[in-house]
């Protein structure tokens, strides 16, 4: 059986297709087809948002409709979406929203990835999908998630001028036996940082 492609091989580590790296038949294939569009289309929505005026978070509300609960703000469209099937489950799914200049996008699944390993995952799948810009680490380290163990990573990505374009952070963690990943990027620092509290602060697993 041959290998996956490195970008496909770092989307299922990631957990966002449930099928093992060794077993790739051609439904597996469109299914990580499938989900590649939506990476894509993921990093085309914070690029819109990032054009925005970073605005001031104002009022929340909770979402919870797969199990766990996460502060969103008020008024803001929250998409839901499995991984590479319509509809999300309590499984496995991802949820994308944009708001005040910043993107998010948060993807859980019942497989079981060290922290760790999960940010440098999704790192690499946005480096791969990106090859016009050039990613810098800004920092790393562990923190806690609904008082479990997470991991996160910051970077910068620079265009060709050198120029910084964008920031980000990820983070992972387990819950419930499985996996979540979040990844919030933006064109301001402070508003990516800030958004990035709330969501893991306010985040609860079931």
């Amino acid at each position: 059986m041959n290998t996956l492609p490195a970008r496909r091989a770092l989307l299922l580590v990631l957990g966002v297709a449930a099928v093992a790296l060794s077993a790739c038949g051609s439904k597996d294939d469109d299914r990580i087809a499938d989900l590649e569009g939506r990476v894509d289309r993921l990093e085309a929505a914070a690029k819109v948002s990032a054009s925005a005026s970073p605005t001031p978070v104002g009022k929340t509300t909770t979402y919870k409709e797969f199990g766990f609960s996460l502060p969103v703000p008020e008024g803001v469209e929250v998409k839901s979406a499995g991984l590479g099937t319509a509809k999300a489950s309590k499984d496995e799914g991802q949820l994308t929203m944009s708001a005040g200049g910043v993107t998010m996008a948060l993807i859980w699944t019942k497989q079981t990835i060290a922290p760790k390993d999960a940010v440098q995952g999704a790192l690499q799948v946005l480096v791969s999908a990106q090859p016009a810009l050039t990613f810098r680490p800004l920092s790393e380290g562990d923190m806690k998630v609904d008082n479990r163990t997470a991991a996160y990573g910051a970077f910068g990505a620079y265009d060709k001028q050198q120029a910084l374009s964008s920031v980000g952070v990820i983070g992972a963690w387990s819950c419930g036996g499985g996996t979540f990943s979040i990844t919030v990027v933006g064109a301001n620092q402070a508003a990516v940082e800030s958004s990035y509290t709330g969501f893991t602060d306010g985040f609860r697993c079931a």
